[in-house]
């Protein structure tokens, strides 16, 4: 079913296609009874230009083949580079004639319609190669070889063959490959509208009014020109650089989509990748606080065995102090016993066993601020920058390798014991 939101698209693009329609057979009925004629040197001119937008759409349309093999595009692109060549082949060889015989009666031109009528076969071949590859599968290279054969036809047909002079009486030729050509870009619009990409892809969409413009050019202008260069004729030619122009249009604005739409996958794999990120630094995160805990359970357990493992108190002290390096990492620690007024080191780790500790084992409690603050409060002491702590750290000398220290009193029968 289609998406709702693509109905008001659909319904300005059909307007599109009707207008462009429109424009056709008005401008159809307001030439018919032009007896302007230009100039074969204006008609070199049209031809040059449309050649190198004809070979810059097909450049286009190869490389956009390449980047996504889909083998409708080549052969899109193959069918405008060929046209292309016989357009600058036409403008040449109108290039290479004297000036005197530069007149609209005595001029030799292609009276098969080249150019248009190879675009007409590989447009309309684009059609058909995407409804097989819809059923079959990408086959590319016997694509390449289907392109192939076709523009060695195609140059056996329109260059090695000699084309007569022009004149009124030989025209019918020209009117019957006008006819063909616009045959072949029928049945390529009526195929590319069936398929209906023209509602969402801006390529189609282009592609579509191409096409339409392209049988106008054939069926309505170029069928009906009763001279060479005459309004109709003129008309034709300049349809038919519209056209490429379209496309042109059509293949650029269909780059931008496919850019942007890059763009915008590239920046949801951005969002993506942060918000992996994101989540793997806060597993790694809620990894750790629970092997913390872990680690926090285990060491009380194994200060719980510690208790019930043993009734020396010194070795129960010494355990206990082991415990604690599993939870938290120190550089020195130890265990003092409150007597009373008095303090009592009697577990220490970390302390060069060779050396003589520096602090005295027995000291008063007043000589410490952070021991009488924490039987005080009975509540752990942080303090994180110890040449900041002010009153709180004394005697620096005795301790110089503490540069942040923790404590936690240990409570027995509400009494601070340790």
């Amino acid at each position: 079913m289609m998406n709702s939101n693509l109905f008001p698209l659909k319904k300005k693009r059909i307007a599109a296609y009707t207008a462009v329609l429109f424009l056709l057979f008005i401008s159809r009925f307001v030439l018919n009874s032009s007896n302007w004629v230009g100039s074969a040197t204006l008609h070199m001119v049209m031809e040059f230009l449309s050649a190198s937008f004809a070979l810059f759409v097909g450049t286009l349309s190869m490389a956009r083949f390449y980047t996504r093999q889909n083998s409708a595009y080549f052969f899109i692109g193959v069918g405008f580079i060929g046209a292309g060549l016989l357009d600058i082949y036409h403008a040449m060889f109108i290039a290479t004639l004297g000036l005197g015989e530069l007149t609209a009666v005595s001029l030799q031109i292609w009276r098969r319609n080249p150019s248009s009528t190879f675009l007409s076969i590989f447009i309309m071949g684009s059609w058909l190669i995407w409804q097989r590859t819809k059923r079959l599968g990408e086959q590319t290279t016997r694509y390449y070889l289907i392109a192939a054969l076709l523009a060695f036809i195609s140059l056996i047909i329109f260059v090695l063959i000699p084309q007569p002079p022009l004149s009124s009486s030989l025209y019918l030729p020209g009117r019957a490959m006008a006819l063909v050509a616009a045959t072949f870009f029928l049945i390529a619009l009526i195929g590319y509208i069936r398929k209906q990409a023209w509602q969402q892809e801006p390529f189609d969409h282009w592609l579509v009014i191409a096409l339409i413009i392209n049988v106008g050019a054939q069926a309505l202008f170029l069928f009906f020109a009763r001279v060479p260069f005459d309004a109709l004729f003129f008309t034709a030619v300049l349809l038919k650089l519209i056209g490429y122009v379209c496309l042109l249009i059509g293949l650029l604005t269909s780059v931008y989509t496919i850019f942007k739409k890059a763009e915008l996958v590239a920046n949801s794999q951005l969002h993506a990748n942060e918000a992996l990120q994101r989540e793997v630094a806060e597993r790694k995160r809620a990894e750790a606080a629970e092997q913390e805990q872990r680690n926090l359970a285990e060491a009380l357990r194994q200060v719980g065995l510690a208790l019930n493992s043993t009734l020396n108190f010194d070795e129960l002290l010494d355990k206990l102090l082991d415990q604690i390096g599993l939870v938290l990492r120190y550089d020195t620690a130890n265990i003092m016993l409150v007597h009373r007024d008095e303090i009592e080191i009697v577990v220490t780790r970390g302390y060069d066993p060779t050396k003589v500790l520096r602090q005295p084992r027995h000291f008063p409690v007043e000589s410490r601020p952070s021991l009488i603050k924490m039987s005080k409060t009975a509540e752990p002491l942080i303090i994180p920058d110890t040449f900041e702590a002010g009153d709180l750290w004394v005697d620096p000398e005795l301790s110089l390798h503490v540069r942040s220290w923790a404590g936690a009193p240990i409570i027995v029968e509400g009494e601070v014991v340790a």
